[in-house]
């Protein structure tokens, strides 16, 4: 693991973690939203910068999922105005789920209500999409050009999904997959977002872990830096 980014998240981790207990201490829901949303991405990423070395990256991305559903509906009840589900990262934690064998937290559906790559994030996790809500989603990506290589991307993953005991055609998806995270090194929507979307310099640094929860629910054998074995 790179020795300066796994200390660097190790950190923000153990700021997150403190700044939940104070929030747990005090009941604020907001807060606590707030510091497990940057707990469960940390340790995201922790798992993604071990996983792109080699190692097994299963107990960071356990530990993830496991914290965010054991605190969400607890810190629910601390103010019922506030939809605390609404601002956690519950469908990259049910893409997750999908790796580590986790049953994920009911707590979105794939609703027009929700940003499209959410809601693309929701139906991949599911398995099975629903080509209707699917393609309206892609539709919506599409309107924008810079999230043009994002539709592309989501397009492969349910390509994916689709052609479950293909072999050939999941060689030839996975392979478009890995350009397609390429890509994101020098493309703009990918490098505003957050690290573990690999955009920027983090590219060389981390996996796709949507690319590997597609394809281990297409259970595909195909080698991959981006496929889960663990």
């Amino acid at each position: 693991m790179p020795v300066e980014p796994a200390q660097f998240f190790t950190e923000q981790l153990e700021r997150a973690q403190s700044g939940f207990a104070i929030a747990s201490t005090n009941k604020n829901a907001q807060l606590a939203a707030l510091n497990l949303r940057q707990a469960f991405r940390h340790r995201l990423m922790l798992g993604l910068l071990t996983w792109r070395q080699g190692s097994n990256p299963t107990s960071y991305l356990a530990s993830a999922v496991q914290q965010l559903n054991e605190a969400h509906l607890v810190v629910q009840q601390w103010d019922a105005r506030f939809d605390v589900g609404a601002s956690l990262p519950m469908a990259t934690s049910a893409l997750i789920s999908v790796l580590v064998a986790k049953e994920p937290t009911k707590a979105t559906s794939p609703s027009n209500g929700l940003a499209a790559d959410v809601r693309l994030d929701l139906l991949l996790a599911g398995g099975n999409p629903d080509p209707l809500l699917a393609n309206g989603a892609l539709g919506d990506l599409r309107r924008s050009k810079r999230t043009h290589l994002a539709a592309d991307t989501y397009e492969n993953y349910l390509r994916i999904l689709a052609s479950k005991g293909e072999p050939e055609r999941l060689e030839t998806a996975c392979r478009l997959g890995e350009k397609l995270f390429s890509a994101r090194s020098n493309d703009p929507f990918f490098s505003g977002g957050h690290q573990i979307e690999g955009g920027g310099p983090n590219n060389e640094l981390i996996v796709d872990y949507r690319l590997a929860a597609a394809l281990k629910l297409a259970q595909a054998t195909v080698p991959s830096v981006h496929a889960w074995r663990w």
